[in-house]
């Protein structure tokens, strides 16, 4: 899980333009069925993680992964039940754009703990 939380904080770093265009996608009634469909993707892992690993008083690592899974499983339960328009204003209010390289290093840094611990534990 930290190598690809690691990857994906790499791919918002270097591709912001190609990560804008999927998030403004989402936020156009035309992107809905793309919504759909990573709802889809996302669920069983979300699902997956927090029925096998629903651990808040195991250390920091397992907090981690919890959190992780449960915001995997509300995230892909969103986009099911929220309308693209709604995407877009959420996008707005949590100003997304003007906060961009404050959430990738954020990914970053979670990404690089999880990797971390997960080679070394």
């Amino acid at each position: 899980m930290g190598l690809y939380v690691l990857i994906a904080g790499l791919s918002m770093l270097f591709w912001k333009e190609r990560w804008w265009r999927v998030i403004n996608d989402l936020c156009r009634p035309e992107g809905q069925t793309l919504g759909y469909v990573l709802g889809l993707v996302a669920l069983p892992f979300g699902i997956l993680l927090v029925l096998s690993h629903n651990y808040w008083n195991e250390g920091t690592l397992a907090l981690v992964v919890t959190i992780f899974g449960w915001i995997i499983l509300v995230k892909s339960i969103f986009v099911f039940v929220v309308s693209p328009v709604q995407m877009g204003r959420l996008v707005k209010m949590i100003k997304m754009e003007s906060w961009w390289y404050v959430y990738v290093v954020i990914v970053l840094i979670i990404g690089a703990y999880l990797a971390y611990a997960g080679f070394m534990g």
